[in-house]
């Protein structure tokens, strides 16, 4: 992919239940993520097949929802079912992908995981 146009969704909060830590598995105190997700696109596709828009409200309703899923232990599970919701749904040719948890140790700004995967790479796997 030469040239391309992004969408991003930078900094949302969302909470959802996740973490191996004994204070992570509360279900009344969800854990708080901050999410930051750039959706890429072949510039010819984005202006010819896109027409020139990509509505991104149904990946903002989709990392909200996160907050309906049941506890999982790993953030890479969360990631894959964002990278599959916009691969599958939004038609991204690339996407990057990191989801931080800014209040886990006190000595940490964040943890978190960062993905930046190719559809191909996404299709291969």
């Amino acid at each position: 992919m030469a040239s391309s146009v992004s969408i991003i969704l930078e900094g949302v909060d969302v909470e959802a239940h996740v973490g191996l830590h004994p204070w992570e598995r509360f279900p009344e105190k969800p854990t708080r993520l901050k999410i930051d997700l750039t959706i890429s696109f072949a510039f010819d596709r984005y202006f010819g097949e896109l027409g020139g828009f990509v509505d991104y409200d149904g990946v903002r309703r989709f990392l909200l929802s996160l907050r309906d899923q049941p506890h999982t232990d790993h953030l890479e599970t969360i990631a894959r079912q964002v990278l599959d919701h916009v691969f599958k749904n939004a038609g991204a040719a690339r996407a990057s992908l990191t989801i931080l948890k800014p209040d886990i140790f006190n000595e940490a700004d964040a943890v978190g995981v960062s993905f930046d995967v190719t559809r191909e790479d996404y299709l291969a796997s």
